[in-house]
Parts: structure tokens; C-alpha cells; sequence
């Protein structure tokens, strides 16, 4: 087919487009389709499964996708990676009971996490590092922008048709999508007589598992499945995890051709922008879980005006997204990161004074905030990894940026989990201690208090102590977030003095 350059780029990176805001958009969709899919699967004990499985998988295939980039090609890795996500996407709305919805999500995450990276691959292969910065930044904001709406879009699907709707909405995009990479982008790999690390894949794999298999459980929201960061499970999972990683590590060392170049991470700027990534997932997933659920829980808000309550956070994402692919033309990448970071963390410290007598204005500022940070924050990383290493690398090192923001995430929010939950349940004990509930004392937990099955008839002035509890719990887990965010502005800061390249050569497609 005679294409011009320009015709075909454009519609490779609106494939791109589609492939991306589907791959974010899933991890949240069901947040708010979720209670209607119980509703007819049933199997409650299995609800979280549902989110936790997109995402352990999505973290766990980012790293294999993005060697098989480099290895056999990105057009070929995309189009695998997207025909999984369609087949689990068919698979989930196809689903007669809960483990086949989970298995089927299972099947989702694992082409997402092709996508996401390999998508950033190619943005980088086809641009220059000047437009680069423009372009990773659109990619940034747009991934951005479907996590944040996912719960809003599955809210809609749910009240206007079925909610299988929330998973076949994605094959026609997914489709044209494959379509216009197959048809317009050229394949790109190099390299020949590859082999695969299976050795690497299975002890990264089992190791990498293990600790999240453990983070899901710490922060896990039904309490007969919860486990404590102390207790011996925990534990063991742990050791299991460090054990597999570290023969990962000696594996990687002696590999021809290893799944992850540890050698990179020598790269003072490789090293900083994946530490920077998982403080920055802490963040991000931070704000997403917990500023609704302080809507929800604190100001009395439903489920559907607290999901849209995070237009803010969406909004100044896109601000920030602009404003610091603007600022990397005159400014140094540490520069850059530092202010987004501080933003971050300046916007979490507000997070900290809000109450029960804190107006929706001042929430939606601090969001504004922290959003602005993110947005400045998450595309830099993309670019700046690209820049540090060679072409023949970029695969891999885009998905580790990736890997170690949604890694930070699921650690973020399940050490928050885990610190409000140690919160509350220490301030339990003044509801047992107290006369007026000695009917309910051996019945009233935190879960019963936080799902609203009690709180009703408590006394007037133990639902304000209640409330105190609450407010405070979640301060604390605001502030772990300003601090953590912290951290990553000082890590920051020793980014050195790397600056946007502007170099006018650009890949012919």
C-alpha cells in the first residue's frame, strides 16, 4: 500500500491512542460496575480479584513485553499484547461466574502490559527527542485521564445497557487499532538469532508474584482474606519473593541476552527515573483510592458523585502534561521532575488539613495541586529514560519505568491500606470500652463501621468520635503520601544536568 510518511504516522498513532485509553481505562471501569456483576455472579469473597489481577498481571508482563519489543519487533510484540487484551476483554463479558471473570482479567492485564509500554516504545522510535517531549507528554495525559475516568465510564455503561458492555466496548477500538499497525507500521527489529531467557522469565515471574500476591493481601478489603504485614504469611512471601529475585538478578548477570540489562542501571539517570516512577506511583494511586473514599466516607458523598469528583485531578493531569513538556525545552530534566515532584507532595500535605467541615472547592484545589504535579511528572520520566539509553534498549527500559510506577502503586496503596487500617483498629477500642455498646461489642469491627452497618445506630456523640477516627486515619495515610513524594523530589534532585536533545532526525515510516 502507498502511504506518505505523514498519512501513516498519523494513523499509527491513533491506534496508539485507542490501545492506550483502553489498557488505562480497564484497570478502573469495573470500580463502579463491580457491585452489579456481584450482583449476578455472586461469589462476594472474590470482589477484589477482580481489580487486584489486572493489575499484578499488567506489572508482571511489562518487563517481557518490553524485551520481546526489542528482541522481535514492536509492531509484532503490540499486535500479540492487543490480541490478548481483546481475547480477555471477549473472555470477561463472556464470564458465567466469578473465577472465570477473574482468570479472564488475568488474560486482559497480561496484553496491557504490552501495550502500555511498547505503545511508549514506538512513540519514542518514530519521533525525535524534541517532538518526543510533545508527544510522550499527549500519551502521558491520555493514560491519565482513562484511569481517571474508568470508574465514571463503567458507571455509565452499567446504567445504559449491561455490564458486559464495560469489556465489549473495547473490541471494535482494539480492532481497528491492530488493523492500522499492521497496515502502516513497518516492522523495526534488528537483531538476529535471539534467544529467549526462560530462566529469567520464570525466576522474575515467581518472585515478582510473590510480593504482590503479599501487597494484595495486606491491603485487601475482605478481612478473611487480609493478612498483617508481621504475620508469618507475610512473611514467607517475602523471603519467596527476595529469594526468586535475587537468582533473577544472577541469572540476568551471566545472560547473553538478558531480560532486563541490569547493566543499564549503572546509568545514574536509569537508576533515578525508576525510583522516581515508583514514588510517583505511590502518588498517583494514592490520590486515586483515597480522595474518593474521603468523599465517600468523611463529606457523604455517593459512590457516583465522589467517581466524578475527581474531574479536578483529571484536568490539571492535562495542565501538568503541557506545562512540563513547555518547561523541558528551556529547563534541565532534574529541574523539571523536581517541580512536578513538589507539586506532588505539596498537593498531599494539603491533603493532610482537610476534615468533615472541608468544602468540595478546597478538595477539588488540592487535587489541582497534586494533579498538575503528576502531569508533569509521568511523561518526563518516559522521555528521559528514552534519551539515557540506546534504540536497541528503549523497549526494555520503557517498561521498567512503567513497571516500577504501577509497582509503587500497588505497594502505595497497600501500605496505606495497612497503616489506616492499624489506625482504626486501635481506636476501636474506645467503642469497646464505651458502656452504650456493650450489645454490640462482639460484633462491631472497622469493616462493619466503614461499610455503614452500624455507624447508624451508634450514640450521637460516638459517631463524632467515629468520625474523628476516621478523619484522622486518613490524614495519616495523606501524610505517608507527602512523604514518600518527598523522597522521590529528593531522588530527584540528582537527576544532573541532562537536557532535551534537539535533534531533527526522524524515523521514516
Amino acid at each position: 500500500m502507498d502511504v506518505k510518511p505523514n498519512v501513516r504516522v498519523r494513523w499509527i498513532i491513533a491506534a496508539l491512542m485507542m490501545g492506550m485509553i483502553l489498557s488505562a481505562l480497564d484497570a478502573t471501569v469495573v470500580a463502579t460496575a463491580m457491585p452489579t456483576i456481584v450482583n449476578q455472579l455472586g461469589d462476594f469473597s472474590l470482589y477484589s480479584w477482580v481489580f487486584s489481577i489486572y493489575m499484578m498481571m499488567t506489572i508482571l508482563a511489562m518487563p517481557l513485553f518490553g524485551k520481546l519489543a526489542d528482541q522481535y519487533g514492536r509492531t509484532k510484540t503490540y499486535l500479540i499484547g492487543m490480541g490478548l487484551f481483546m481475547l480477555g476483554s471477549l473472555l470477561c463479558g463472556l464470564s458465567v461466574n466469578m473465577p472465570m471473570l477473574i482468570i479472564s482479567r488475568a488474560i486482559q492485564g497480561i496484553g496491557a502490559g504490552a501495550v502500555v509500554p511498547v505503545t511508549l516504545t514506538i512513540v519514542g522510535d518514530l519521533f525525535t527527542p524534541e517532538k518526543r517531549a510533545k508527544m510522550q507528554g499527549i500519551f502521558g495525559m491520555l493514560f491519565g485521564i482513562a484511569s481517571v475516568l474508568g470508574p465514571s465510564v463503567g458507571g455509565y455503561l452499567v446504567d445504559k445497557g449491561d455490564w458486559t458492555w464495560a469489556f465489549y466496548i473495547n473490541l471494535p477500538f482494539g480492532l481497528l487499532g491492530m488493523l492500522f499497525i499492521g497496515l502502516f507500521l513497518p516492522e523495526s527489529t534488528t537483531k538476529q538469532n535471539q534467544l529467549v531467557d526462560w530462566k529469567g522469565i520464570i525466576t522474575f515471574v515467581l518472585g515478582t508474584s510473590a510480593i504482590l500476591i503479599d501487597l494484595v493481601l495486606v491491603g485487601h478489603s475482605d478481612p478473611s482474606l487480609r493478612i498483617e504485614w508481621n504475620s508469618l504469611p507475610s512473611l514467607a512471601l517475602w523471603v519467596i519473593g527476595l529469594t526468586f529475585l535475587a537468582g533473577f538478578i544472577r541469572i540476568e548477570a551471566q545472560a547473553k541476552d538478558p531480560i532486563v540489562p541490569l547493566f543499564l542501571f549503572r546509568n545514574k539517570v536509569v537508576a533515578l527515573v525508576c525510583a522516581v516512577a515508583f514514588f510517583t506511583g505511590i502518588a498517583m494511586y494514592g490520590a486515586i483510592i483515597y480522595i474518593p473514599f474521603f468523599l465517600q466516607k468523611v463529606l457523604g458523598d455517593n459512590a457516583a458523585v465522589a467517581g466524578n469528583a475527581l474531574l479536578p485531578l483529571m484536568i490539571s493531569f492535562v495542565i501538568g502534561s503541557i506545562l512540563g513538556g513547555r518547561l523541558l525545552f528551556l529547563l534541565t530534566y532534574r529541574s523539571v521532575l523536581a517541580i512536578g515532584m513538589f507539586l506532588i507532595t505539596f498537593g498531599f500535605f494539603l491533603f493532610t488539613t482537610m476534615h468533615a467541615d472541608t468544602s468540595r472547592a478546597a478538595v477539588s484545589t488540592y487535587m489541582g495541586v497534586a494533579g498538575t504535579g503528576l502531569g508533569v511528572v509521568i511523561p518526563i520520566l518516559t522521555i528521559a529514560m528514552q534519551e539515557a539509553v540506546d534504540k536497541q534498549w528503549r523497549g526494555s527500559m520503557t517498561s521498567a519505568s512503567s513497571f516500577f510506577r504501577m509497582f509503587g502503586g500497588v505497594f502505595g496503596a497497600s501500605l496505606m491500606a495497612a497503616l489506616m487500617s492499624t489506625w482504626l483498629q486501635q481506636g476501636l477500642y474506645r467503642f469497646q470500652a464505651a458502656p452504650d455498646l456493650s450489645s454490640l461489642e462482639s460484633g462491631l469491627t472497622v469493616d462493619i463501621l466503614l461499610q455503614g452497618q452500624a455507624s447508624g445506630t451508634l450514640p450521637p456523640e460516638l459517631v463524632d468520635t467515629w468520625m474523628h477516627m476516621l478523619t484522622s486515619s486518613l490524614q495519616q495515610v495523606f501524610m505517608l503520601g507527602g512523604v514518600l513524594s518527598f523522597v522521590g523530589f529528593a531522588v530527584a534532585l540528582g537527576m544532573g544536568t541532562m537536557k532535551l536533545k534537539r535533534d531533527q532526525k526522524r524515523l521514516q515510516v
